[in-house]
């Protein structure tokens, strides 16, 4: 059994994804075909928003296996109920057992979760093979736009992270980033370094938009230039990040505000809301004690706010889900009306990000009674219409806490 056909989303991250799967696969020898001649069906699944893949997979399989690899994987108990068999971690070692051994050798690789080690309580080990030497380097149609992965896992600890809390943390060799870096500044390119801290980051006007740590970024502002900087605050005053390993003082962030202006540098800032203890409380006191006045619209700051989603094998995977709105028309209000830099984006509705913590508690019975992903946007009263339905069909404790149903089938390592 070596042909196969590859289902994922269209999205620029699962492009990418696709094609380093489609490089593994031709040099171990195994053939990628149209859905119809494949004698396993593959499926990418890096967020729950792309479970309908896997449910078209489950649907078009008759009879054949359904493979499930992609960052879902982590959290792969309740895929069981669709996936055959989830691939967890790395794809390299998979990939070349079953282009060079066969299906039945592949699936007895220790980084494979299936129906049967989950009841017989065997536990996977996630593959940690990272093929830094083979990935591609990915231009998108049409375009000079390119990716490639720098790095896995993060050398941070912050307790709501699932990518630091899941893998170890590595980067792609130092000379291999750089002939990218420089194949990509020869054809006048935008690059997008896959990484997610600034190890990794080369200073080159051809990096697109990155990842930097606060402290870092302070150190040397000048090194880390691109269209767009992330930085993830986190959390809303010092103490609660200090808490949940995002030490960042209220004095390095005006840093960054003062900084980000004098470099003429745009950048994003990653909030978390929902956790416990945040209301909007929390927003105007970071407001009034926090951000630096300015009636300058330029370089613009864009503010993105997620609800917390308690992931497996982390350190918060066992908080209940708060049932407090994000008014994201409030937060710009305050933070605007201060300093003229700063924009928000719109955020997924709290049911919505309910759903996709109720998923990842679910056994693989409970996932398929599990009621559909809400299609509202954040309005106030999303958290208690979704909390209703799955009252409905007695799952409401799945909001509650976690059973660490992942953690005990996989069984992670972060160094």
């Amino acid at each position: 059994m070596r042909d196969i056909a590859i289902l994922a989303p269209k999205s620029a991250q699962n492009l990418y994804t696709l094609a380093t799967i489609r490089t593994l696969c031709k040099s171990a020898g195994v053939r990628e075909v149209t859905e119809p001649e494949a004698e396993a069906l593959w499926v990418s699944l890096c967020d729950p928003d792309d479970i309908g893949i896997l449910w078209q997979a489950r649907k078009l399989a008759k009879g054949r296996p359904v493979i499930m690899g992609g960052f879902e994987a982590w959290y792969g108990v309740p895929y069981l109920a669709w996936a055959d068999a989830i691939v967890v971690g790395e794809g390299q070692e998979f990939i070349d057992a079953w282009g060079k051994n066969g299906f039945d050798v592949a699936l007895s690789l220790p980084c494979v979760l299936t129906m049967d080690r989950y009841k017989q309580g065997d536990a996977v080990i996630p593959s940690y093979q990272v093929p830094y030497s083979s990935v591609p380097l990915l231009r998108l149609p049409g375009k000079e736009r390119y990716y490639f992965l720098a790095g896995r896992g993060c050398k941070g600890k912050c307790s709501f992270c699932a990518t630091s809390w899941t893998q170890p943390h590595t980067q792609c060799p130092d000379k291999i980033i750089k002939r990218v870096v420089r194949y990509v500044e020869e054809r006048g390119g935008k690059l997008n370094l896959i990484s997610n801290d600034s190890e990794a980051v080369e200073r080159s006007p051809s990096v697109n938009a990155q990842s930097v740590r606060v402290v870092d970024y302070l150190k040397s502002p000048e090194r880390y230039k691109s269209s767009m900087l992330h930085f993830g605050i986190e959390f809303w005053d010092e103490h609660s990040r200090s808490l949940n390993g995002k030490p960042i003082k209220d004095s390095d962030i005006c840093d960054v505000l003062r900084v980000t202006k004098e470099q003429k540098q745009k950048c994003e800032f990653f909030f978390i809301v929902g956790y416990p203890g945040w209301s909007m409380d929390s927003v105007r006191d970071f407001a009034d004690s926090v951000i630096v006045p300015t009636v300058d619209r330029s370089p613009a700051i864009h503010i993105k706010c997620t609800y917390l989603d308690p992931c497996p094998h982390t350190p918060l995977s066992d908080t209940p889900v708060s049932p407090e709105w994000c008014d994201i028309k409030g937060v710009f209000a305050e933070l605007n009306s201060r300093n003229k830099r700063i924009r928000v984006f719109p955020t997924r509705s709290a049911g919505r990000s309910a759903w996709r913590t109720a998923l990842h508690r679910c056994t693989p019975e409970e996932a398929v009674i599990l009621p559909p992903e809400p299609k509202d946007t954040n309005k106030a009263e999303s958290f208690g219409r979704f909390k209703e339905q799955l009252s409905a069909v007695g799952m409401e404790y799945l909001l509650h806490g976690s059973r660490k149903l992942n953690e005990q089938a996989i069984k992670t390592r972060i160094k």
